[in-house]
Formats: structure tokens, C-alpha cells, sequence
């Protein structure tokens, strides 16, 4: 009889085993960390080249970029920059210090309004042998009328009353900083026709439909029950049949007097 008690108890040290090593508290799933931004910008500069005709005028990146000018010549670039914003340029005209000096001669930067028209300007002079920084003040793109968002236009000179034709052809290297900040101005929408029902906004929130009086509200679904995470319903059997054949073989031992 000892024998078959012990049995037993050990068949149901298994069954409760088999319980527990099957049961696994829901535990929440940790999400890796983000990986650290890369802050260093590692693109090189882009090279543009400026346009003699502003209707052709090439977009600036916002940062730096280079190009090179001519004497005599006015080059057009396109800002990005729209009305509500505010545009910081600082065009750099790069010296040669082993090349000529020449006098009389100035570079000239102009933010200009989507009509050409100046808004901000620098006007500095420059030896053909230092470097000529022109920076006009920070200037807001101004809305112009029978246009959304008006765009803005930068443009580059460099003038000289020594040169004739391209002076030569000799051309200096320019190098582009453009910010911007600030945010576009919302565009201007034409106003809705008499009568017309104005639809609602993207992010409107549109409330539920109540039941009139006396109506049964609609039938709502029924919630879904969660999923069990634990698997030991399912080896609930198992235990049982591990503690009935701890049973059956503790009763056949103590049968036999073993």
C-alpha cells in the first residue's frame, strides 16, 4: 500500500509539472530601441548651374551648393522657399589669389518675389583675389496676387566696368547657402458657389448617428473575446492521462507486493 502511495504522489508531481511547464504568463513584447540618427549629412555638395533667363532659373537645394559665374554675367536660381516662409541666402564669390586684380567690380545678390521684383539685396565689391561674401537680410516671401503659394527667386552678378564681353572667360567658383524657416502660408481657395453645401474638413470628426424616438437603437456587435495566452488547457489532458497511469502502475506494483 506504501508503495502505491507513492506511486500516486509522484504521478501527481508530474501532472502539476506538466502544468506548470505549460503555463506562460502573457509578458509584453519588448520593441528593440530605435537605432541613434545619423546627424552627419555625408552628401557631397551639388554643383547647379544658374540660368540667363529667371523663366528657366534652377531649383536650390536648402544648404549649400556651388556653381560658377562669369564676368558680366547675372545668373537666376529658384529658392525653396514660398510665400510664409523666410529665406536666409549667402552667396560666397571665391577669389583666385595668384589670378589678376581688377577694380571696379562688385557681386550682387537680390532675393526676388515671383515677379522679379527685389526684396532683399547685398551688393559688395570684390578684387578678382579674396573672397566676396554677399548677404542679403532674411527676408519673408511675400504672396503675390492670383497665386496660392508665390515662390521666391535669387539673383547672382558679378559686374565690372573693366571687363568687356565674358572678361575672357575666366570664371569663379560660387558657393550657395540658402535656410529656410517658417511654414507656407495655407493657400487661398476660391469661395463655394451659392447654395453649395461646403463638404466637411479632412480631419472633421463626424458623430454617431443617433436613433430617433421610439427606435430601437442598431444591434451592436458582439465584443470579441481575448485569445488565451497560456497552453495549459490544452495539456490538460496529458496531466490527466500521466496521473492515471502513475495510478494503474502503483496499484499493479502493490498487487504483486513489489
Amino acid at each position: 500500500m506504501t508503495r502505491l502511495a507513492v506511486s500516486v504522489a509522484l504521478s501527481c508531481l508530474l501532472a502539476v509539472g506538466v502544468l506548470l511547464g505549460a503555463w506562460t504568463p502573457a509578458t509584453a513584447a519588448t520593441a528593440d530601441p530605435p537605432a541613434a540618427a545619423d546627424t552627419v549629412d555625408r552628401r557631397e555638395t551639388p554643383d547647379v548651374e544658374g540660368a540667363a533667363n529667371p523663366l528657366a532659373a534652377p531649383a536650390l537645394p536648402r544648404g549649400q551648393a556651388t556653381d560658377t559665374i562669369l564676368p558680366t554675367e547675372v545668373l537666376w536660381y529658384a529658392l525653396p522657399a514660398v510665400s510664409g516662409q523666410q529665406v536666409s541666402v549667402t552667396v560666397t564669390v571665391q577669389g583666385r589669389p595668384d589670378g589678376a586684380v581688377v577694380d571696379a567690380t562688385i557681386v550682387e545678390a537680390i532675393v526676388r518675389d515671383a515677379q522679379r521684383l527685389p526684396v532683399q539685396e547685398a551688393v559688395v565689391p570684390f578684387d578678382g583675389r579674396t573672397d566676396a561674401v554677399a548677404a542679403p537680410p532674411p527676408a519673408e516671401v511675400p504672396r503675390v496676387t492670383g497665386e496660392g503659394r508665390s515662390a521666391a527667386l535669387l539673383s547672382v552678378a558679378l559686374l565690372s566696368r573693366e571687363w568687356h564681353g565674358d572678361g575672357g572667360g575666366v570664371g569663379y567658383r560660387v558657393v550657395l547657402q540658402v535656410d529656410v524657416t517658417g511654414d507656407p502660408s495655407p493657400t487661398v481657395s476660391a469661395p463655394p458657389a451659392p447654395g453649395a453645401t461646403a463638404a466637411p474638413a479632412p480631419d472633421a470628426t463626424v458623430a454617431p448617428t443617433q436613433p430617433a424616438d421610439g427606435a430601437a437603437a442598431p444591434p451592436q456587435d458582439p465584443p470579441v473575446p481575448a485569445t488565451p495566452t497560456s497552453t495549459a488547457t490544452d495539456l490538460l489532458p496529458v496531466a490527466l492521462v500521466a496521473l492515471a497511469l502513475g495510478g494503474v502502475g502503483g496499484f499493479e506494483l502493490s498487487r504483486r507486493g513489489l
